[in-house]
């Protein structure tokens, strides 16, 4: 997949998280993996971040309580998993990536939308990040960006079959055999370093304030 032509399709990525979390954000000037976060909580343990998470989890970094996401959309069932996975290698592959929803300046693809929704609809204080494409990725050129064309952590089965994960769950542009239309979510490992024109919001149409 070539760069440039993703860029022009999808010239914003967008996060959403708690509100509670924004805090942290803004302090570290990033987006950490929920497996940075573990580690620098002092909280869980290896095994800890294999398990799929039941409902949401809640850890003090830097004296900030931060919110973790549930993995409860992530059903074992509609998975074929790859030779040598399966599910707690899975849980802890998703656990090590910061993700963003492709997007333009209306909003984030429908698969991110819906991840908006789901968690507004439950009664969740939400926040939307929405930052240009091109600088994400400049910001963090020394980092591995990956690409997928599936929403990773919520499996539906496909013509009554299930969907595969593992290592071809997440490609560099390179080895992303699709078009940029078919990318679906952008991952960095780690951490993900935000430009200084990230802008922030409590949905995801606005109104925008910067970071």
């Amino acid at each position: 997949m070539n760069i440039e032509d993703f860029v022009k399709l999808r010239p914003y990525a967008y996060h959403t998280t708690a509100a509670d979390n924004l805090a942290l954000i803004r302090h570290a000037r990033a987006i950490e993996s929920t497996r940075r976060l573990f580690e620098r909580s002092g909280q869980g343990s290896a095994a800890t971040l294999r398990e799929r998470r039941k409902g949401p989890l809640v850890l003090v970094v830097d004296g900030q309580p931060l919110r973790i996401r549930d993995q409860q959309p992530l059903h074992a069932g509609n998975i074929a998993f790859e030779p040598g996975w399966d599910m707690p290698r899975f849980v802890a592959h998703l656990n090590g990536f910061a993700f963003f929803w492709p997007g333009d300046q209306r909003g984030p693809i429908g698969y991110g939308s819906n991840h908006f929704d789901r968690y507004a609809d439950a009664g969740e204080s939400l926040i939307v990040l929405r930052v240009a494409t091109r600088a994400l990725f400049a910001r963090n050129r020394e980092r591995a960006i990956r690409f997928s064309n599936c929403n990773s952590g919520s499996p539906r089965m496909s013509n009554g079959k299930p969907r595969r994960r593992g290592d071809s769950t997440f490609s560099v542009a390179d080895a992303f055999s699709g078009t940029p239309g078919q990318v679906k979510e952008i991952v960095i490992e780690d951490i993900a370093l935000l430009p200084p024109e990230v802008e922030f919001a409590a949905a995801l149409e606005g109104p925008w304030q910067l970071l």
